[in-house]
């Protein structure tokens, strides 16, 4: 955010429908299933250049966070609702209620036990929340209700991320080797008393060494991670892994595959020459009780997409659009509580707006 006034948050909700899915199909490898393990099939046959809210969307809130100088957020790295709390990572993590007021924030830097110097994501399991600070190697946590410090985790270098799930760690090493496990696999899952013990570990495959913002996402039913090129997305907990959701498109739109290996192999994206009309670069994935969403990569430019789960019916869309101008929509989603989706709109986002509306427009 450019400044620290007037930041909201958007939380668009879905109410027509309902129906709680539970997976029941676990796995032991995440990288050699078939098209048919997946739970979820989302096929495009259309893309709309401009949706109307009113036809995915039938109610938008808007919770203007407080703005003192102890809860100054900053640039919004990360944002998890959970529990009737909104927590923000920012430089440091900030927790709202659902009426905006600040209620304690995490930012302590140093080499203390329980300081950062700088943390790379973070997760809420339980009562818990989880920090990993990659530069110091360690998992911080504290309590999820009032910010107290309960403990940290010392890791091996060379991970790049590390998700706490019930006694859980994952461990995203990123093809390196982590202690004395020599393996060519990115995710590790081990107990927290014995970070040492892996019991499973997870995508072999090189694409998935390639780190890409957005690739991976958490939630209460454990972490989501996308294949960026494949266009899949698999959910590892601690019972395992099991395949989510894939999305077809047809050859047209595809990726050649020796393009595909060529950004494997270099370790960077695809070349604007090379993709012009082409989709792919699945991230964001986030799930509702009732939905998924999603964002691709369509040429130069974003493909967005909701799957309602009941109906099995998809809009991909390029803009959200309303007849009121200051119906306007983040294109893609930043965080989930099963019920509705969130996004953090900036002050710039609102200068926009106030510029469009007039600053008198409530």
């Amino acid at each position: 955010m450019a400044n620290y006034r007037n930041t909201h948050i958007i939380c668009l909700m879905k109410v027509k429908f309902t129906i709680l899915v539970v997976i029941t199909f676990l796995f032991l490898s995440c990288s050699k299933y078939t098209d048919s393990d997946f739970e979820y099939h989302v096929t495009l046959d259309n893309i709309q250049n401009s949706l109307c809210m009113t036809d995915i969307i039938d109610s938008v809130k808007y919770i203007k966070l407080e703005t003192t100088d102890v809860c100054r957020v900053g640039n919004v790295r990360q944002t998890i609702v959970k529990n009737d709390r909104i927590y923000i990572l920012a430089d440091g993590v900030f927790c709202f209620d659902m009426k905006g007021k600040f209620i304690f924030s995490i930012n302590k830097k140093g080499h203390s036990r329980n300081e950062y110097i700088a943390i790379n994501n973070m997760n809420i399991i339980d009562d818990t929340i989880y920090l990993y600070d990659n530069v110091s190697n360690k998992v911080l946590a504290f309590d999820s209700s009032n910010g107290e410090y309960v403990g940290n985790t010392r890791f091996s270098s060379g991970v790049a991320a590390v998700y706490g799930l019930k006694d859980m760690f994952v461990i995203d090493c990123h093809s390196m080797h982590y202690g004395d496990v020599k393996n060519d696999e990115r995710f590790l899952l081990c107990p927290q008393k014995d970070i040492h013990d892996i019991k499973k570990s997870y995508f072999s495959d090189s694409e998935y060494k390639l780190i890409v913002d957005g690739t991976t996402s958490v939630n209460d039913r454990g972490i989501t991670v996308s294949s960026y090129f494949g266009l899949k997305a698999w959910k590892i907990s601690n019972e395992g892994c099991v395949a989510f959701v894939e999305i077809a498109i047809p050859d047209k739109w595809q990726l050649s595959k020796s393009v595909i290996a060529k950004s494997i192999n270099n370790l960077v994206l695809p070349s604007t020459e090379t993709t012009e009309n082409k989709i792919y670069g699945l991230s964001n994935v986030l799930e509702t009780v009732n939905h998924i969403v999603g964002k691709l990569q369509y040429g130069n430019n974003f493909l967005y997409f909701i799957y309602n789960k009941k109906h099995n019916q998809t809009f991909f869309y390029n803009t959200i659009t309303d007849i009121e101008p200051w119906h306007i929509l983040p294109f893609d989603f930043s965080s989930s509580d099963g019920k509705c989706l969130y996004h953090v709109v900036s002050s710039d986002d609102i200068s926009m707006i106030r510029s469009v509306c007039g600053t008198g427009n409530k």
